[in-house]
């Protein structure tokens, strides 16, 4: 698996930088999915062919990742508007 990861783990990155447009967040969901990777690589169901499984991991989490800039920035653009005058 340590292998596995090496070998593709540039290419992950890129992937992740792709859809974030942030380096370190990039490397950080690359990480993050890595490791939970690792715990659950019993739940693997294709164990010959793990790449793809590593892939939607990481695209799943950019997802979130996006998910969450998009809720914080409503929620500043939100703070940022006047309060409507009850007249």
């Amino acid at each position: 698996m340590a292998e596995l990861f090496r070998r593709h783990h540039a290419g992950l990155v890129h992937l992740a930088l792709l859809i974030l447009n942030d380096q370190a967040t990039a490397e950080d969901v690359v990480q993050d999915a890595l490791a939970d990777v690792y715990r659950k690589a019993d739940a693997i169901i294709d164990h010959a062919r793990p790449l793809p499984y590593i892939r939607a991991a990481v695209v799943n989490r950019c997802r979130t990742v996006l998910r969450r800039r998009r809720l914080r920035w409503r929620m500043v653009r939100d703070q940022r508007r006047p309060a409507a005058c009850g007249l």
